[in-house]
């Protein structure tokens, strides 16, 4: 039996809480005057509801060539139609979670699939 997945489309974006905007790299940079460094220039792909949730309560920590690194991952969940891409840049404009809230993660998996309700999406935010 095959989900009626038009309907289930239809009313994911009641559960899509957050608004936030996903960008890409132009590969052009520009000058930022604060930092003294070239800057890479982003653009929107998409701007609108989505959910950003933390995979994990703690974030995992590494040791890489003596520093210590801490990633955290999140699941994206958008639109089914939304075209997003891996090393796309998301920023949660919107959202329960302050900490969250104008921050950056960057989509590493995108999961593909013809019956998804949403598009399912893997996001990593790293510090040192």
């Amino acid at each position: 039996m095959r989900p009626n997945v038009e309907l289930l489309r239809g009313r994911i974006g009641d559960l899509l809480t957050d608004t936030g905007t996903i960008s890409y790299d132009t590969g052009e940079t520009e000058f930022d005057e604060e930092t003294g460094e070239e800057t890479p220039i982003f653009a929107d792909r998409y701007v609108g509801p989505m959910l950003v949730r933390p995979q994990y309560a703690t974030p995992a920590e590494f040791d890489a060539g003596g520093a210590q690194w801490t990633v955290s991952r999140y699941d994206v969940t958008l639109p089914a139609d939304t075209d997003v891409r891996i090393g796309d840049r998301v920023q949660v404009e919107s959202t329960f979670d302050t900490k969250l809230a104008d921050t950056f993660v960057y989509i590493t998996d995108v999961r593909l699939d013809q019956w998804q309700i949403a598009r399912f999406c893997i996001a990593e935010k790293s510090s040192s």
